[in-house]
């Protein structure tokens, strides 16, 4: 499995603006995941992270007993071969062949270590976006979506901007301030060209301003922490690289050294507390790896299910397409054979020589009268076309018709009985004369 020569890494804190600059950084020419999410109701134009890449850090995090919104720095596995075919299938699940990323994922600011000594490994050029916004806007934004204790969110603030900040001090990298670079974004753009090695397209400016929806940006309300110390070192800190930022400029390890001796001392409870609560975030993940292998299994009998149930469907749908041919097959042989009967029973009645006709039935009643056969007769009449109540009719004009005796005519009668049986008698003969 072949590396992507270049990966511009997009880190920061969560609600950061990371998503509005990932975006920007396609609409500069680098390859945007394949399985990015959609829009979501907190991020309208989505995302864009690699949900592959996601999943893997949160993995990464899990196994450490960690989530997203630790404070402290998590306890990461060994950066071996197994982890990096790991990163190398996530990227390909996310990137396919594409040679110039993009890899967006709050996430890194946690597990930066390991996706540095990845890169250096396989040799792939790196460079870092590290995303920042005043705390308590980040603090108001994960309060509305998370329910996220505004203590909580501006330890977790300081803890993924400096963990950022302290994993890429080796590699090319910028300060973007979100929201504040949207006002004029030529410049952040043309650093972030500069950054990744090529120039600004005609397109870009307008793709951005396309892509920015101020509506989407929620300010900072009335959160504020109540721990009024831990605020005080969020806001001292994003005061540092709000000003660097401006000039271009990243604080080094020793300009940023009294915030994180601060931040160690103000985060201990809490950092304790996590590592208190780690081995339950272990087991959870462990029982939600299970669910998802048992979802995943579910799913493929589910789909192997809908497969045949889909054949079965599609058999029967033939055979019933052949039931329905061969129905629609015998009523057309019947219609034709109807027609045909038809056309044969007018085609006798039109095309009859009804003088020849009248003359056989002649025949045959003079055949009738005398003692001669009447088989030449009857065999002239079938010719002429006579039908078998003509012929009938005039064999009965002269022999008259035979009725089997029924006691009738021997009864006696007398009375009112002798006159019904007479009247009976009466109407028997009428209608055999007729």
């Amino acid at each position: 499995m072949s590396s992507p020569r270049f990966i511009l890494f997009v880190a920061g804190m969560h609600r950061s603006g990371t998503s509005f600059l990932g975006e920007c950084c396609g609409a500069l020419g680098l390859a945007l995941p394949t399985d990015r999410g959609g829009p979501a109701p907190d991020n309208p134009r989505g995302h864009f992270e690699p949900q592959a890449v996601v999943a893997l850090n949160d993995a990464i995090l899990a196994e450490a007993g960690a989530v997203w919104q630790r404070i402290g720095a998590p306890d990461l596995p060994s950066a071996d071969n197994a982890l990096f075919e790991r990163i190398d299938a996530a990227l390909a699940e996310s990137f396919g062949t594409s040679d110039r990323l993009m890899v967006k994922d709050p996430r890194l600011s946690l597990t930066f270590p390991l996706w540095l000594e990845w890169a250096r490994v396989r040799g792939v050029d790196a460079a870092a976006l590290i995303a920042v916004r005043d705390p308590r806007e980040t603090a108001h934004s994960l309060a509305r979506r998370d329910g996220m204790d505004a203590d909580a969110a501006m330890l977790s603030w300081i803890g993924h901007t400096l963990g950022a900040l302290s994993a890429t001090e080796t590699l090319p990298r910028e300060l973007v301030v979100f929201p504040d670079w949207t006002t004029a974004p030529e410049a952040t753009l043309e650093r972030i060209a500069r950054l990744i090695g090529q120039p600004v397209p005609e397109t870009a400016r307008a793709l951005v301003a396309e892509a920015f929806q101020p509506d989407a940006v929620h300010g900072r309300g009335d959160t504020a922490a109540a721990d009024g110390p831990v605020e005080a070192l969020a806001l001292d800190l994003f005061a540092l690289l709000r000003e660097a930022a401006e000039v271009g400029r990243v604080p080094d390890r020793a300009a940023l050294a009294a915030f994180s001796a601060t931040y160690e001392r103000l985060s201990a409870g809490a950092r304790g507390i996590e590592a208190v609560h780690a081995a339950r975030h272990r087991t959870d993940a462990e029982l939600l790896a299970q669910r998802d292998a048992r979802t995943a299994e579910l799913q493929l009998h589910v789909a192997a299910t809908e497969a045949q149930r889909d054949e079965a469907v599609a058999s029967l749908t033939q055979m019933l397409r052949a039931t329905e041919i061969q129905r629609d097959e015998a009523i057309a042989a019947i219609d034709d054979a109807f027609e045909s009967g038809r056309r044969d029973a007018r085609g006798i009645a039109v095309e009859r020589d009804n003088a020849r006709a009248e003359k056989a039935l002649e025949g045959l009643r003079a055949a009738a009268k005398s003692t001669a056969n009447l088989m030449e007769a009857t065999l002239e009449c079938a010719r002429a076309g006579v039908t078998t109540g003509e012929w009938a009719q005039a064999l009965r004009d002269e022999f008259g018709e035979f009725r089997a005796p029924t006691g009738v005519s021997a009864a006696s009668a007398s009375g009112e009985a002798g006159e019904a049986l007479q009247r009976v008698r009466g109407r028997v003969k009428e209608l055999g004369d007729r």
